[in-house]
């Protein structure tokens, strides 16, 4: 089973983090400034097939290479083929100060999400954190997380 979705998609570390949000959130926003900021590399921009595979999700583009750059234009870059997704960022959900347990369900399966404001300061920074954190061993019930960076 594949599903098309509007949404943005980055890797970091060979990790796939699905940007999900209303027309003009900010999504394409957010990726450039992970592209920039953290050094992550496009999957896709705008539309994108999730499927699943041995029980994880992966993700691939619908028009491979192009992101918007608002005030410029569409801009082609390198990309993987392919993803496999470790996090969503929704960026319709106001941020709480301790993520609270929450999932994005496609294709039957769990991918672990947390609510981000896109053009906060510290969103890249944040994607980044969830990633190495949330991203590799789901969310605390504490929210006490260790960074091994």
């Amino acid at each position: 089973m594949t599903d098309r979705l509007h949404a943005s998609c980055v890797e970091i570390g060979g990790r796939g983090v699905l940007i999900l949000g209303a027309s003009g959130s900010g999504k394409s926003s957010l990726a450039w400034r992970l592209i920039d900021e953290q050094g992550a590399n496009l999957v896709g921009d705008d539309q994108l097939y999730v499927w699943t595979k041995d029980h994880h999700l992966y993700v691939r583009p619908a028009l491979p290479g192009l992101i918007d750059m608002r005030g410029i234009g569409v801009i082609e870059r390198a990309h993987p083929a392919q993803a496999r997704l470790s996090l969503a960022i929704n960026l319709d959900q106001a941020p709480q100060r301790v993520a609270e347990p929450q999932h994005h369900l496609l294709c039957g399966l769990k991918l672990p999400c947390l609510g981000l404001a896109a053009h906060d300061t510290l969103a890249p920074l944040q994607v980044a954190m969830a990633l190495r954190t949330i991203g590799v061993t789901g969310f605390s019930s504490t929210g006490l997380y260790r960074d091994e960076r």
